[in-house]
């Protein structure tokens, strides 16, 4: 696959924008071949004039004929060297005041348990339901601060400025979202406990080693299925998060769809992804705070190419 951004090449000398005249043109349409200055594209980020943007809902460069790991990168790292500040401090401030909360927390629920006669306290236990409470909210919170994150992201690819009341906005998808998260772990504890009921049936036949060795070899084979229905449901969250009225299930359906036929592809990109966090974790928190965004842009961006059908699917 060609690189989308390759298409937004210099336009002939003098050519003018065709929205704002007296500005000099600086790349074409991808899709109608108008001429387009730099605010109009974004720096390059959006590949479409607004007419195109809004036949095909997205003005991001990349278009599932298209996009390629190489451009994906290209804009998600242009973005993050224009928007570091912003994405620092969202990133940084949000991750870091969600595990700031939860060891202040862990750290009261100990001192809190520590009895003088050295008896164990009931509020020491994991079970304890002001424990349970206080975790339960910390993943509410998490869950939204990833959705505002995705949010902002989103923003950046498509040339939008981020903007506070816009991401709060965003929360209303949180009860589908949590019902998304709760269908997602329901699926990965079945998965295990069915391991575990296989495990229980032949422990009492065979040895433990014996019993180990059918499970790991069980859980290899099935191992590409659990792949292939991980990337189908991979941009649930994010089709939340761009579809006015979609729903938990709508969502999981349509991510099934975006990535039907593209499944290598996205498998290919999202190890990279995961390959720049672990470098990111080698470096420290420096490293992790330059990673994280970034592979979320990587991410959105991957998600936004394979919405956006491109000019020849557009014209069918």
């Amino acid at each position: 696959m060609s690189d989308a951004l390759v298409r937004l090449s210099p336009v002939p000398l003098g050519a003018r924008c065709a929205l704002h005249p007296e500005r000099i043109a600086a790349h074409t349409c991808v899709r109608c071949g108008d001429y387009l200055c730099s605010e109009c594209t974004a720096a390059g980020a959006r590949g479409l004039c607004a007419v195109c943007e809004g036949r095909l809902g997205s003005g991001f460069s990349q278009t599932r004929e298209d996009y390629s790991l190489e451009g994906l990168l290209r804009v998600a790292l242009a973005r993050w060297k224009e928007r570091w500040p912003l994405l620092l401090g969202c990133f940084g401030g949000g991750i870091g005041s969600v595990y700031a909360a939860n060891f202040g927390a862990e750290l009261a629920f100990y001192w809190a348990a520590l009895r003088p006669d050295g008896a164990s306290s009931p509020l020491a236990s994991p079970l304890h339901p002001a424990q349970l409470a206080f975790h339960g909210a910390i993943s509410l919170v998490a869950l939204a601060l990833g959705l505002l994150l995705a949010g902002v992201c989103l923003d950046l690819l498509e040339g939008r400025r981020p903007a506070l009341r816009t991401s709060l906005r965003r929360l209303r998808v949180m009860p589908h979202a949590l019902v998304l998260v709760v269908a997602l772990y329901t699926g990965a504890a079945l998965d295990a406990g069915l391991h575990y009921a296989l495990y229980d049936r032949l422990a009492r036949v065979l040895s433990a080693w014996s019993a180990l060795s059918i499970l790991a070899g069980t859980w290899l084979l099935l191992l590409p299925l659990r792949v292939y229905v991980g990337l189908g449901v991979l941009f649930s969250p994010l089709v939340l998060l761009v579809e006015p009225n979609a729903t938990a299930w709508s969502a999981l359906r349509d991510s099934w769809r975006l990535v039907s036929g593209q499944r290598f592809e996205t498998l290919g990109i999202t190890a990279v992804g995961g390959l720049i966090v672990v470098c990111g974790a080698f470096a420290c928190c420096v490293g992790a705070l330059v990673a994280l965004p970034l592979v979320m842009l990587l991410q959105c961006g991957l998600f936004l190419a394979l919405r956006n059908p491109g000019p020849r699917s557009a014209a069918l």
